[in-house]
């Protein structure tokens, strides 16, 4: 039986209810199937077994009450509420969320090995490292050469070392790492007439081509409202995801072509 989790979901800061559906390459991130039918790719470190204790703190997802776990079984908690203790509710476990701060300070011993999970879809034997390792076999090609990648990243304890990791991979493959969009833009916008605002418009977008890039992405872990993500938004940049480019230092061979 697959294992469930309390999985982050990075968006709310919370972590909900699922099942592990399959792992990500040979990295500790799995691909989480959420009760409400909502899926992401979470790391290791940010699963939780799902086995609720007698005080933890959680939220109920529909009210957005704050209360505490009162008893529970398989499927159902009794939850008391923290702002009228003598009132006790049942709810399906799949409607709660428990908070990052609880979980940092109740959850310590509920953290999970990657080697303990059981996934929904099972590894097959062409995902085995040696496998994937005679498959790059003479794969020399740095498929990033003459890419230019902005990296923005939702914020999260470890986010200084991710974002370490994310540029290590993109200068190894060839990849050009940006500080920021007017490294390659040139955004020459203006303020309004009130001055409240500063616009920009078509217009006023140049560009600036620096070391030979052909091709600028943005690279981020979820959608967020950072000016990086939002001006590739608006200018029509290509995000990729964090887990495609994590793909190129795991050995799997892929066939590039930018257009």
């Amino acid at each position: 039986m697959a294992t469930r989790v309390f999985a982050l979901w990075k968006q709310d800061a919370a972590y909900f209810s699922g099942i592990v559906r399959e792992r990500v390459g040979q990295s500790d991130r799995f691909k989480i199937g959420f009760d409400d039918d909502d899926e992401d790719v979470v790391d290791v470190k940010n699963l939780r077994r799902l086995e609720l204790q007698i005080g933890d703190r959680v939220t109920i997802i529909s009210s957005k009450e704050r209360a505490t776990v009162a008893s529970v079984d398989e499927q159902h908690v009794v939850v008391r509420l923290i702002d009228d203790p003598s009132e006790e509710m049942e709810v399906e476990v799949s409607g709660i969320k428990i908070q990052s701060r609880a979980i940092g300070s109740q959850w310590g011993n509920r953290m999970i090995n990657a080697d303990e999970i059981v996934t929904l879809v099972p590894r097959t034997k062409s995902e085995t490292p040696s496998s994937l390792r005679n498959s790059n076999t003479g794969l020399n090609k740095k498929v990033l050469n003459k890419v230019g990648i902005v990296v923005t990243l939702s914020v999260g304890c470890d986010r200084e070392k991710e974002k370490e990791i994310i540029m290590r991979i993109i200068k190894t493959n060839g990849g050009t790492v940006l500080d920021d969009w007017t490294d390659v833009l040139s955004l020459a916008g203006e303020y309004s007439a009130n001055k409240k605002r500063w616009v920009i418009t078509s217009d006023n977008i140049g560009t600036d081509i620096k070391h030979d890039i052909q091709q600028v992405f943005l690279v981020s872990d979820a959608a967020n409202t950072k000016p990086r993500f939002l001006t590739a938004l608006a200018l029509g940049i290509p995000c990729l995801s964090v887990e495609w480019l994590r793909s190129l230092s795991s050995g799997v061979s892929f066939t590039v072509g930018f257009d």
